[in-house]
């Protein structure tokens, strides 16, 4: 699910993540990342790039407002801000599937052929990569992905992001095996290991947005 060497190409970047924040470098490396999914999973996406900046710039102004939290727990803030990305990817959806054929990849059929809306799938592969990229970029372990876990709870990622914007965080963490906050999961100050890191280091608490 993830573009591994695109993860590693970013991860090399000296200013990397701060080129996440730049509108005409996200907007080229979501081209090139879609692109490459959309080629191991055998389908043609179109992207549209007005409901993609939409996206940017609601998840850049969140970005803005909790980058304090980078300082506290610089790994798990990673996982947070993707959470985020995630979050105003599902919201605008600047992705559209226009046709889908059985993988030829037999592990990627496997884990994939149950699965239901294959935009989301994709906007997943997005989050992950970039991620994946940002823990290397720290020099943190790469991302281990269970595909049976993410099956799981497939439908019920995609109903409750309907219903609740700010869940996709909650199951970003779930995905990855880590400890899921379902209430205020937009608050960074109320993620397991934030909480942790304050209590260890006695910091003032940033203050929340």
């Amino acid at each position: 699910m993830i573009e591994s060497e695109l993860a590693k190409k970013w991860a090399s970047l000296p200013d990397y993540p701060k080129r996440l924040g730049s509108w005409t470098w996200f907007k080229s490396a979501v081209s090139e990342c879609v692109m490459c999914s959309a080629q191991r999973l055998n389908l043609q996406c179109e992207l549209r790039t007005g409901d993609l900046a939409d996206a940017f710039f609601d998840w850049a102004g969140y970005a803005d407002n909790t980058q304090n939290f980078s300082k506290v727990d610089p790994v798990d803030y990673a996982h947070f801000a993707c959470g985020l990305l995630l979050k105003s990817l599902m919201q605008a959806h600047p992705i559209t599937v226009t046709k889908a054929r059985a993988s030829e990849n037999a592990s990627e059929t496997s884990s994939f052929e149950m699965m239901n809306w294959p935009e989301d799938l994709v906007l997943l592969c997005l989050t992950l990569t970039f991620l994946e990229s940002w823990k290397l970029h720290l020099g943190a372990e790469p991302l281990h992905v269970d595909k049976e876990l993410i099956g799981s709870h497939w439908n019920s990622f995609h109903e409750n992001a309907r219903e609740d914007a700010f869940s996709p965080i909650a199951f970003l963490d779930l995905f990855l095996g880590l400890p899921p906050v379902w209430e205020n999961s937009m608050t960074a100050g109320n993620r397991p290991a934030m909480r942790a890191a304050f209590e260890r280091s006695n910091a003032v608490h940033p203050s929340a947005t």
